[in-house]
């Protein structure tokens, strides 16, 4: 059986992995061309870390309960890094202010981080190490969380062409993480329900920074 990682590792690696990816959203925002911007600007593609954190973390660990105690620290501190990551970029090459009001922003995203994090990274672990129903549920929550911010961003915002992009890359999560087409089907049916789930996710986030930054 594989030595699982020490956490004296893993999350110091969660944590790094999480502020590139943090200034990266800062520096692709301004490169990225029309609607592919949003991918800058996606909270889905800050979950692919978390979800990534979850099953390389864990390695070697099975998916029970220290398992998924685990995989929810490595997502959680992933996302952590992302908001620090990007929040101290702007900070530090745009010269943000960092006031009370100023420090809404990531406080609220922290929050959000706190939750989304491990849920995750524990789809992460199911995902590596699960069977079954379980594995395609773990890849089907990447999955769903693309097509949700899709249905956000056709719904609330209008923008058709950004929709279109995250639901397409939702739609290939199953087929790139299926190891066979009859995995790859079932982890595309996994995206029926959590599709539901992910929408009611993506109500409350919405709720929550409306509630914040009004």
């Amino acid at each position: 059986m594989t030595t699982p990682p020490r956490p004296a590792l893993a999350i110091p690696a969660s944590l790094a992995a999480g502020l590139i990816v943090g200034w990266l959203t800062f520096v692709l925002q301004g490169i990225l061309p029309d609607a592919f911007n949003q991918l800058a600007n996606s909270g889905a593609v800050w979950c692919v870390i978390g979800f990534a954190a979850g099953a390389v973390g864990t390695i070697g660990r099975e998916l029970g309960r220290r398992g998924m105690l685990a995989a929810a620290l490595f997502g959680a501190v992933a996302l952590f890094g992302e908001v620090i990551g990007y929040y101290g970029s702007t900070t530090l090459f745009l010269g943000d202010d960092v006031s009370a009001a100023a420090l809404r922003g990531p406080a609220v995203w922290l929050v959000v981080a706190c939750v989304a994090g491990p849920v995750f990274g524990i789809a992460g672990l199911a995902y590596r190490a699960g069977r079954g129903r379980v594995r395609h549920l773990g890849m089907g929550a990447l999955g769903a969380v693309f097509l949700a911010e899709g249905l956000y961003l056709a719904i609330v915002l209008g923008y058709w062409a950004e929709a279109a992009i995250l639901g397409t890359l939702g739609l290939l999560v199953p087929v790139v993480l299926g190891r066979s087409w009859s995995e790859r089907l079932r982890g595309l049916g996994a995206l029926v329900p959590l599709i539901v789930v992910g929408a009611l996710a993506e109500l409350g986030v919405y709720l929550l920074t409306r509630a914040a930054f009004r």
